[in-house]
């Protein structure tokens, strides 16, 4: 059954400055993440977020976000399998790494296989790709980070491109390939092992993050980092945390910081639309219509504001 694989992908700005980036799979991705850096290129934030909670891997094109990352090639790791251990006692050293056959992030996923059949390794390289994206860089990763995104949340965190936030990932790096049996029956059997350019193995280990925090509370963590380059962002940033959590006093406590730390008419008005959203959430609707019209006293043309002020009356 065809997958279109634009499911996977979302992007769009928390406020002007902070852009988020959420990859749930991936599974051919490659143009439609070049695509979101372009736009993340002509929007201009200075902080990109990567959401990959519970993004169970996939292919290669796990590796696309760091070609956007880096101006310089990047060695991800070496892919080895049982036909390596033929003429080798143990798993590929950094030595090892320099002579064996790469494998670049745009070649077919049955290249790969290909190579460990035939030459038992493959180390997997990345090379940097336009438009680069320089600003500060948060990856949100949690258990069910596993497999092809492993990889990219160690390179990121090893580089210093990104700050991991969340929980380790899963630890399950080994490549497997499904084999269909007789009566409808299917196999799926380890073909390869993975070890970083450093010679760190992922699998059973997994990534560590550098800010600890529970998967349904990261924004929040997140927050309290962006808080240092914008406090408007973080407020809104936390508001939302909030509301998802049902915590409503401390939303609006965050939407009005934001109220009063809004660097625009713009950013203002938006932030009074969301604390309006809270109250009608919250039930409240005279205190919604307020905000409301509060949105359209600051910013006249908001249709947003005037379609949900209809909705209240």
């Amino acid at each position: 059954q065809h997958v279109d694989p634009a499911k996977f992908v979302t992007f769009g700005l928390l406020t002007p400055g902070v852009a988020v980036l959420r990859v749930s799979k991936w599974d051919r991705v490659d143009k439609l993440l070049d695509r979101a850096f372009m736009r993340i290129d002509s929007l201009k934030p200075q902080i990109l977020v990567i959401d990959i909670r519970n993004n169970p891997g996939g292919d290669a094109t796990s590796m696309t976000p760091i070609a956007h990352l880096t101006r310089d090639t990047v060695s991800v790791g070496v892919f080895f399998g049982p036909r390596w251990f033929d003429s080798h006692a143990g798993a590929p050293t950094a030595r090892d790494l320099r002579e064996i056959g790469k494998l670049s992030s745009d070649d077919s996923p049955a290249r790969l296989f290909s190579e460990l059949r035939s030459h038992g390794a493959v180390v997997g390289q990345v090379a940097p790709r336009a438009p680069y994206f320089g600003g500060a860089v948060y990856l949100l990763i949690d258990n069910g980070t596993a497999s092809a995104s492993e990889p990219l949340a160690y390179v990121l965190k090893k580089t210093g491109r990104a700050t991991l936030i969340g929980t380790r990932t899963a630890g399950a790096m080994l490549t497997a390939l499904p084999h269909a049996l007789r009566d409808g029956w299917v196999v799926i059997v380890p073909e390869a092992n993975f070890i970083a350019a450093d010679g760190t193995r992922l699998e059973g280990t997994g990534v560590e993050p550098d800010i600890t925090s529970e998967s349904n509370k990261v924004y929040l963590a997140l927050a309290e980092e962006v808080a240092r380059k914008d406090q408007y962002s973080a407020a809104i940033i936390r508001g939302g945390s909030y509301a998802a959590l049902k915590q409503y006093d401390d939303a609006e406590r965050a939407y009005r910081e934001a109220i009063r730390a809004a660097p625009t008419i713009e950013s203002n008005a938006a932030a009074h639309r969301r604390l309006a959203a809270l109250f009608a959430t919250r039930g409240d609707r005279d205190a919604a219509r307020r905000e409301y019209q509060e949105v359209l006293r600051i910013a006249p043309a908001d249709s947003l504001a005037r379609a949900a002020l209809g909705k209240l009356k």
